[in-house]
């Protein structure tokens, strides 16, 4: 069990700091079309679509990183006053309900994911790219990892496993 939660964190901690390099492509587009539109007068008909698909890639395949990280936000003020079996309790429960939750979402993107490649989405703007099945595509890789890491976080807490990072 404890060879899983430590795959899991490694393969967490990988996507999360290549996610965060798409934030600075992100920026580098960015100017790019403020140069083009507001000094050579000729914006781009893609640039703010494909800005809109990278946030949201980066957004949705960083997220078992951030619970990785414990960087999420968390209101403790109830947990940090509760004796560390109370708490560990919390938090299994916690992780249990958040497991449900994103092991539906995982399953009901599969789905539409699974249309979206059959019928392949378009954006239907100017530049009418692919980007909105990209994105679906992307939704179930991003909830899937989550939901790993989700279930890394529920079995330390049950078999009691030193969190290793």
């Amino acid at each position: 069990m404890r060879s899983f939660c430590n795959a899991v964190d490694a393969l967490n901690r990988f996507i999360g700091h290549a996610a965060m390099h798409v934030y600075l492509v992100v920026a580098l587009l960015s100017v790019y079309e403020v140069v083009l539109r507001y000094v050579f007068h000729a914006p781009t008909i893609w640039s703010y679509e494909l800005v809109l698909a990278l946030c949201g890639t980066a957004w949705a395949l960083s997220g078992g990183f951030v619970l990785h990280e414990k960087r999420h936000i968390a209101i403790t003020l109830l947990t940090d006053l509760m004796p560390p079996g109370l708490r560990r309790a919390f938090d299994a429960l916690a992780l249990a309900v958040a497991s449900f939750a994103i092991g539906t979402l995982v399953y009901l993107s599969w789905d539409l994911a699974a249309k979206s490649l059959r019928w392949v989405d378009k954006s239907g703007s100017a530049f009418n790219s692919p980007l909105p099945t990209v994105l679906k595509i992307v939704l179930v890789i991003g909830a899937g990892l989550y939901l790993l890491q989700v279930l890394a976080g529920l079995a330390r807490i049950v078999f009691r496993l030193e969190e290793k990072g």
